[in-house]
């Protein structure tokens, strides 16, 4: 694993608003990859 990469232990059905509307707003592989949203982990 890369450093800063983390397995969530939840698997969610349906994927977030925010990752839905990046990928159906940008063009190509670039621009996705460039504004995926990240989510705040909290360390156990």
């Amino acid at each position: 694993m890369t450093p800063g990469e983390i397995d969530l232990p939840e698997i969610w059905a349906e994927p977030l608003p925010t990752v839905i509307e990046v990928l159906t707003s940008h063009k190509t592989y670039q621009a996705v990859l460039e504004n995926l949203p990240d989510i705040a982990m909290i360390e156990q």
